[in-house]
């Protein structure tokens, strides 16, 4: 579902797939388990990722949320122009750092 690389101090989550309804607790349960090991940034490579939809979005802000409460933020990458759209028009570019 996820494969996790770093970066210095930064952990980076690449999804496999799109993060759609059907694989969003798979997600959010991965995710979990690198969130548990407190890294000192986290960013998400979306070069797998060619859909997002409304449950997809809610494992973003549930991570954002997990990361804010410890003083860090999500930053997203390698988004197709669609996704870095809809990000944008949901205004959760004023939340998450989107590259």
């Amino acid at each position: 579902m996820i494969e996790v690389t770093k970066d210095g101090d930064k952990t980076i989550i690449i999804p496999s797939k799109n993060i759609v309804a059907v694989d969003a607790d798979d997600m959010k349960s991965a995710v979990k388990i690198v969130l548990d090991k407190e890294p000192d940034a986290v960013a998400m490579d979306m070069k797998n990722v060619s859909m997002i939809d409304s449950m997809g979005i809610g494992v973003l802000i549930a991570i954002h949320n997990t990361l804010k409460k410890r003083g860090l933020s999500l930053e997203l990458f390698n988004m197709t122009d669609n996704i870095n759209h809809l990000l944008r028009t949901m205004r959760l570019h004023q939340h998450l750092i989107l590259k």
